[in-house]
């Protein structure tokens, strides 16, 4: 892409050679840093060389005036080009140590797409506030030089505002003719400088959070035997099993070994699962820090060296992993190691639907060296019990395993991903609609993630009732969850934009279902503590065509 850009600037004379390679290259620094954060090449922004730059150290103003003159955006094709008059504009408030007190950008200006279809861009395109400032004397000793500032901004408007996923600019200035000597102290500037403005990554989503046990992942499990495949020396120290501790969270030997590798997972059997998601943790896990963070408290930094892991009550001090108080770690004078994991509402045991609903997801995993106990009614599970450590991986399928009992879960094809930086990352619980909590240890039956679920998830379990015609309304799912009190309906119409309403009798009567985006579905929930099974759901569109189905 960046050649793309540089060709085109370079064949038509817009900006230098040496200007558009120093605009683009890192630079060193003998003074404070440079931010220099990872950029993306695009919507990118180049102002030319007529711009200037000066800091008055009385008002401590650090002004940036520089006209842009082309931008490359994929949207457009080939970089499109400014029309006279617009302007970019840093006004900052820099101290006399250099240090950001505040500011803004402002970017205007009219661009003419090369695409003729393509309506043109023009107004205050750009605008946002400076949160952060580096700086770099790059011609130190030199009464002029070529010199560095580089800053963040926070998007807070301008119509092109949209076209920047993170919401932050990366601005790099180059100030040529420059005497800023390092300092702060006193006034400078320069005359030419080039501002050019990037847009910075999208931060990664969030991986998903669960926890695993020994029905999935332990030595000698199919379908991998993990024992000592690594060649550690120890029977089981491919799945760390002879290092198994309250809160370790050492990544897994073979996992560690094995960066990017595919494998197959087994998941259990209903009413033995071998994967859950816990949906939310107690205010308790958040107040025994070390962190506010309720997940963080419980998995940890399994990229540290975890002293005292090994032997939970060697090194208090230094809390293993960073895992929390009453988490699996504990003061030796009071053996709390546990005090605060038995009983943890909305511990779901995935099926499935579930295990379905992970395809594509990337997780970080905490598993245990033995069974996690779960009861029902209300839904919670146990989380004491050595561990050993953690994993990450994507997950690639879900596919319903043949050849073994009748109640087996599928098996699982994931991507093995590095549990220090995943699991170390932001981390999210799944939600009711990502992983349906089971009403009990056998029920739903659910094992196949191909065909149509035992609670009505996929397929048309719907069928044309009175008064109903054509094939345009589907209902997917229409389920009363006795544990939760929840009524769920899913439905599908070609159209997004359809609006579908439903019906029961004596409960519900034209409510409108909303359109979700990630699943493809239209979707309703009611909270009724009514026992709903068995009553007739009709979900109609705007046209009058519906589809309707006993909820099960």
């Amino acid at each position: 892409m960046l050649a793309m850009i540089c060709d085109r600037l370079f064949r038509t004379g817009q900006v230098s050679v040496v200007g558009l390679i120093v605009a683009l290259s890192v630079a060193t620094s003998a003074g404070a840093a440079l931010i220099d954060p990872a950029v993306q090449d695009f919507p990118t922004v180049f102002a030319d060389n007529t711009g200037s730059l000066s800091y008055d150290s009385g008002t401590k103003r650090l002004l940036v005036d520089a006209d842009p003159i082309s931008m490359f955006d994929p949207a457009f094709g080939p970089p499109a080009f400014f029309l006279p008059g617009g302007t970019a504009t840093i006004d900052a408030d820099v101290d006399n140590s250099g240090n950001l007190i505040g500011g803004t950008f402002t970017l205007t200006g009219s661009v003419d797409p090369p695409n003729p279809a393509e309506p043109p861009v023009a107004g205050t395109l750009l605008m946002g506030n400076i949160t952060a400032f580096g700086f770099a004397d790059t011609s130190p000793g030199a009464a002029l030089g070529t010199d560095t500032f580089d800053l963040i901004v926070s998007i807070t408007g301008g119509t092109m505002a949209g076209s920047y996923p993170a919401q932050d600019l990366y601005i790099r200035v180059d100030a040529e003719n420059s005497n800023f000597a390092n300092s702060f102290a006193g006034d400078f500037s320069s005359d030419p400088t080039k501002v050019n403005i990037f847009g910075t990554p999208a931060p990664p989503p969030a991986a998903c959070f669960l926890v695993i046990d020994e029905d999935s992942i332990d030595n000698g499990n199919p379908p991998n035997f993990f024992d000592d495949i690594v060649n550690f020396g120890e029977s089981g120290a491919d799945v760390n099993d002879d290092i198994s501790a309250l809160s370790q969270r050492r990544e897994l030997r073979f996992f560690d070994a094995n960066e990017g590798a595919m494998i197959k997972l087994h998941t259990g059997e209903v009413g033995d699962e071998g994967w859950f998601a816990p949906k939310s943790f107690p205010q308790s896990w958040s107040n025994t820090g070390p962190t506010g963070n309720a997940i963080r408290n419980f998995v940890g930094n399994p990229g540290l060296d975890g002293a005292g892991s090994h032997g939970p009550f060697e090194h208090w001090s230094s809390l293993p992993y960073n895992v929390g108080e009453g988490l699996g770690t504990c003061d030796p004078t009071e053996n709390n190691c546990e005090d605060l994991l038995d009983k943890i509402p909305d511990v779901t045991p995935l099926r499935a639907t579930g295990l379905a609903n992970l395809v594509g997801r990337t997780c970080c995993a905490v598993v245990y060296d033995s069974d996690i106990s779960i009861n029902f009614d209300p839904l919670n599970g146990s989380l004491k019990g050595e561990n050993l450590g953690t994993v990450a991986f994507t997950v690639d399928a879900a596919t319903k395993l043949e050849g073994f009992s009748s109640s087996t879960l599928p098996e699982m094809d994931i991507t093995i991903r590095d549990a220090e930086t995943v699991c170390e990352g932001d981390l999210e619980f799944l939600t009711d609609e990502d992983a349906p909590a089971p009403d009990s240890s056998s029920e739903p039956f659910d094992i196949d993630p191909g065909n149509a679920q035992a609670d009505g998830l996929e397929g048309d379990v719907g069928g044309d009732g009175p008064g109903c015609g054509g094939n345009t309304v589907m209902i997917t799912r229409a389920k009363y969850s006795n544990s939760r009190d929840r009524l769920k309906v899913f439905a599908e119409h070609p159209s997004a934009t359809a609006s579908l309403t439903v019906t029961v009798d004596g409960y519900v009567d034209g409510e409108a279902m909303t359109y979700k985006a990630r699943k493809d579905r239209h979707q309703y929930f009611l909270e009724v503590g009514d026992n709903l099974d068995g009553l007739e759901v009709i979900v109609t569109d705007q046209d009058g065509e519906c589809d309707t189905s006993p909820i099960h």
